[in-house]
This record gives structure tokens, sequence and C-alpha cells, in this order.
């Protein structure tokens, strides 16, 4: 069975976490529209560059306050 890759959202306020089968672009976007505004409608999520809420930033990428790393680039040093 193939594993699917998965993207961890974290929201920064109070640490609930969400996990999707999305890239992280989409998987904040989902998380935003899932839990501020109750929207379970998948398919009419619009495109991360099209939400209001929607910023990307060098490590990762936000929507409202759920945050996820990108993919590559990701890892805090240690």
């Amino acid at each position: 069975m193939e594993r699917k890759e998965t993207t961890t959202v974290v929201n920064i306020f109070d640490d609930r976490v969400r996990v999707y089968e999305l890239p992280p672009e989409k998987a904040v976007v989902a998380a935003y529209e899932e839990v501020e505004e109750e929207n379970y409608d998948y398919w009419s999520y619009p495109n991360p560059e099209d939400h209001p809420q929607f910023q990307e930033y060098e490590l990762g990428f936000a929507c409202g306050d759920w945050v996820a790393w990108k993919r590559s680039g990701g890892r805090l040093a240690s």
C-alpha cells in the first residue's frame, strides 16, 4: 500500500492540530474554512492565492491563525 503524504496544520494561538492529505498551501485553507467558517464543502474552497486570509512566508503558509511548513526547508536546525 502506498503511503500518502500528509500536511500537519497548527493553530498558532491555541495549538489545535489538523492533518490533511493535501499540499500545505491547500491544507491551511482547508483548516481555516472548516474551523473558522464551519464550511465543510471542500469543493467550494477558494484557491490559496484567492483566499483573503492566505499568506506565503519563507518557511511556510498561513491562513488566518492556521500555519503549515513548506515541504522543503520546513525543518528547524537542531
